[in-house]
């Protein structure tokens, strides 16, 4: 998930699928942002998003 979108955030598009699985099956959702700070870090858990990642990301960052 880009946190980014231009449209509408990530984070609110996070929040929603996390709404709409309600209690079913948890889909792992990964963002992917140019701007980690700590409160972009809070703002992500709190909308339901399992990890992130700085842009750009490397291939050695996947695989750990």
């Amino acid at each position: 998930m880009d946190i980014g979108l231009p449209d509408i955030d990530g984070l609110q598009v996070t929040a929603e699928i996390r709404r709409k699985e309600a209690n079913k099956k948890h889909t792992p959702i990964i963002a992917l942002t140019a701007y980690i700070t700590d409160q972009i870090q809070n703002a992500s858990h709190e909308a339901g998003i399992d990890n992130f990642y700085n842009k750009p990301i490397t291939r050695d960052e996947l695989t750990n």
